[in-house]
């Protein structure tokens, strides 16, 4: 049979729902990879002794990346996901540091 479908995050009235697919005539139409994990959120991270506060807000598919060293805000930083592997780089240092989403 052919379907129509919708398939979201939640209410699809929500300002924070994420529409992932859209079938028409049972074509999918897909936005986003469902299987990317939503990692929005706060973290500590830990690069030699120095304890980073790292916040990650936005949208889903777009988080945006905010560092912070104490209250000093780290300046250059940038994330991205690729399914399960996340990369987080730093300016200013010669190591960045990729990451696997469990």
């Amino acid at each position: 049979m052919i379907a129509n479908l919708l398939i979201t995050s939640g209410n699809i009235f929500s300002e924070d729902c994420v529409l992932y697919e859209n079938w028409v005539q049972g074509t999918p139409y897909r936005f986003i990879d469902m299987r990317n994990k939503d990692l929005r959120g706060i973290y500590d991270l830990e690069i030699d002794t120095a304890i980073y506060k790292l916040t990650l807000t936005g949208t889903f598919d777009k988080p945006t990346v905010r560092l912070t060293l104490d209250t000093t805000a780290v300046r250059g930083a940038t994330f991205t996901q690729d399914k399960d592997l996340v990369s987080i780089n730093l300016r200013g240092r010669e190591t960045a540091s990729a990451f696997r989403v469990i």
